[in-house]
């Protein structure tokens, strides 16, 4: 049945319909396959704000996780507070503080424990006919299926390479960073950030026919579409 409906997903998210059951276990798979390419750990850690950026709520996020669990996806889950501290080669660590907040510097996330061989079997079983899922190898190939049909080789493109990872590691969902924090955290100007936006949507409006890859808002900067899913694979 999940096959049937993975379709609907990005399709009931952009006409905002209330999603069934199943469209919301498929779509929080994806978000939690997102982390955990990210961060290569397991356990992995979400923050709440960022599934609720997403459109879900408390309720939504608890029941979608309890049959992710059933269907062993996930084998645990739970809410905690902590920070993410960077370590030696800039590899972030999530430090957990507890069950509460206990500085201005915690956030709460969802712990959760990942099943690597089920959720992937999940995804690979949805992509075929999910048009917003999109992948990034180790190559530097970016595609969605079929890749023969749909690669953007970004092999050696530098900084257009280096922004894409930037936004699927931190999407900006809800515009938190303005276009100065971004290429500020990127190592360019903010003119160049814009004028390589510009050259990449226009390379991916060619390849894939997706123009709003790259979402703006004015005095705000860009943020990845909400509804668009990018897998880092191996």
């Amino acid at each position: 049945m999940w096959q049937v409906l993975a379709s609907f997903v990005t399709m009931a998210l952009i006409m905002k319909m209330e999603m069934t059951t199943d469209e919301k276990d498929i779509f929080l798979a994806q978000t939690i396959n997102e982390h955990f390419h990210t961060q290569k750990t397991n356990p992995l850690y979400i923050p709440s704000e960022h599934l609720k950026a997403k459109g879900f709520d408390l309720s939504d996020v608890s029941n979608s996780l309890w049959r992710l669990k059933e269907n062993k996806v996930i084998s645990k889950y739970k809410l905690c507070w902590g920070f993410f501290e960077i370590k030696k080669g800039d590899k972030k660590i999530f430090i957990v503080t507890g069950e509460e907040k206990h500085t201005d510097e915690d956030f709460e996330v969802y712990e959760l424990k990942v099943n690597r061989a089920q959720i992937d079997a999940l995804l690979v079983n949805h992509s075929d006919n999910n048009e917003l899922t999109f992948y990034l190898n180790s190559n530097g190939d970016f595609y969605k299926e079929p890749k023969d049909a749909h690669c953007y080789e970004m092999k050696d493109k530098g900084i257009p390479l280096k922004i894409l990872n930037y936004f699927i590691d931190f999407p900006n969902s809800n515009y938190e960073r303005d276009t100065l924090e971004i290429s500020k955290d990127i190592g360019i100007s903010d003119k160049q950030l814009r004028t390589e936006i510009g050259k990449i949507r226009n390379k991916i409006k060619n390849t894939f026919n997706t123009s709003d890859f790259f979402e703006s808002r004015k005095n705000s900067g860009y943020r990845l579409n909400p509804t668009i899913q990018v897998i880092k694979k191996g």
